[in-house]
């Protein structure tokens, strides 16, 4: 593994003529006095005020097994940034949010500023250990120059098997708060239905309305198209905005997604085992039923048969979904679907590749575009 200690991976870089140039400014600075292995751990979030401050969101350990304000081991700090004579420092990281439990992550970090009253809104996923997935939607509000927390509300609790997360913040021209997040992610094998929540404050992030469902969605999470290279997930997460400019259309909200194709699946399940025989190499593949149906495969990989191959023959133009699953342990695995000689070319064509990471599924969910063989 790879051990950081005291270090920063969240960078930064500035341009002074409209970006025709840049300056690689490095990484941020930590405190150095916070513990032995104090770090910043990137997936940044970036705001400014009508001052000439800026303010960078970060993940965050400092460094002595726990994140603070909470009792995870990560949290998020926010560090202000400001130019001097053309060059742009900042100032060490504050941490104003932490983990929900020992070993959890914080993620999906989005901001929001609102000049006139000088609050900086924080909204992030807070995910439990062992990282499950289903997500508490939190929203944080800061101000006096992002040093002091005001609020911090618990806008989605997490809930067992359901999926929340990706949340965005959006200020209106009356100093009105919404947020949105994605809900019941990774539903129907990642095909949905899923939805997008809602929610507002009029009270300058002090409370918030109970969420509402804005739409529902066809979910795209598996549907990475033919050759893609990208093994995790393709988000549905709602992007928000609202328009603050004079006239009819002030204080709308605009909510925009991707959105799939809904596909029709059998209903039937069919249970079949793994062979006997050994099905590591695609010559060895086990053949599956030609027949449409649903089918729960069960197997085991065992200590030193890390792959198994399938086979199965079908037409262009049908759907294909599949998931796979551990049962035990902190274990991960990855699917990939195979398209044999698509075409009469010599080779085979890898469509789709899924690795979501330790304990999570893996999906695949495309339209074939051949008739033929599938690995």
């Amino acid at each position: 593994g790879i051990i950081f200690t005291n270090e920063s991976i969240s960078s930064f870089a500035y341009s002074l003529d409209g970006g025709a140039t840049w300056t690689d400014g490095g990484s941020l600075p930590i405190t150095g006095t916070a513990g032995p292995s104090e770090m910043l751990l990137g997936e940044p979030a970036l705001v400014s005020d009508a001052e000439g401050r800026w303010f960078y969101i970060s993940l965050y350990d400092v460094g002595n097994g726990t994140g603070g304000r909470g009792t995870g081991d990560w949290g998020l700090a926010v560090s202000v940034g400001s130019f001097t004579n053309g060059v742009l420092g900042w100032g060490p990281p504050m941490l104003f949010a932490g983990g929900l439990t020992p070993g959890s992550d914080i993620g999906l970090t989005h901001a929001a500023y609102d000049a006139s009253i000088d609050h900086l809104y924080v909204t992030f996923t807070n995910f439990s250990f062992p990282l499950e997935g289903w997500g508490q939607v939190e929203v944080v509000t800061l101000s006096n120059h992002a040093t002091q927390v005001l609020h911090q509300v618990i806008l989605q609790p997490e809930v067992f098997q359901i999926n929340n997360g990706g949340s965005q913040v959006a200020v209106g021209p009356s100093g009105e708060v919404h947020v949105a997040w994605g809900s019941e992610l990774l539903k129907g094998y990642g095909q949905g239905l899923a939805s997008h929540k809602i929610v507002r404050s009029l009270d300058a992030g002090a409370t918030f309305s109970a969420p509402v469902t804005a739409a529902d969605v066809v979910e795209t999470w598996a549907t990475n198209p033919p050759g893609a290279g990208r093994v995790k997930v393709n988000p549905a997460f709602p992007s928000l905005a609202i328009d603050t400019h004079p006239g009819v259309n002030q204080g709308r909200v605009y909510l925009a997604w991707q959105d799939g194709v809904e596909m029709v699946f059998a209903d039937s399940v069919v249970n079949l085992f793994e062979t006997a025989s050994p099905n590591d190499t695609p010559q060895d593949a086990q053949v599956l039923p030609d027949s449409l149906m649903d089918i729960l495969m069960s197997g085991s990989l065992p200590n030193g048969d890390p792959t198994d191959f399938y086979r199965l023959s079908a037409n262009a133009g049908e759907h294909l979904r599949i998931a796979t699953s551990v049962q035990a342990g902190l274990l991960s695995n990855r699917l990939r679907v195979w398209c044999s000689n698509p075409g009469g070319s010599s080779v085979d064509t890898l469509l789709t590749e899924s690795a979501l990471g330790i304990q999570w599924p893996s999906y695949a969910l495309i339209t074939l575009p051949y008739t033929g063989d599938y690995f």
